[in-house]
């Protein structure tokens, strides 16, 4: 009964750890394509100065969904 538990809370961090990355990739495209289209580009050019919001969201994604697998195959070993 606990490894089920284990397995749940896994899928749950994989599925997080996706969203979490995709929503960081949607934003920092979303934000380098407003700059893009503004007559100064030099922000877009150079990517300075850095938004560590996006970048941030991305690597926190990574991790939850390498929790969330450690945790399923945890869980599956205990079935």
């Amino acid at each position: 009964m606990d490894s089920w538990i284990i397995i749940g809370l896994g899928a749950l961090f994989v599925v997080l750890g996706v969203l979490a990355f995709f929503w960081g990739r949607r934003e920092m495209d979303d934000y380098y394509l407003v700059i893009s289209q503004r007559r100064d580009v030099r922000e877009f050019v150079e990517r300075s100065p850095l938004r560590p919001e996006p970048e941030a969201l991305k690597i926190g994604g990574i991790i939850a969904a390498i929790v969330g697998v450690v945790l399923v195959v945890l869980g599956l070993v205990w079935l």
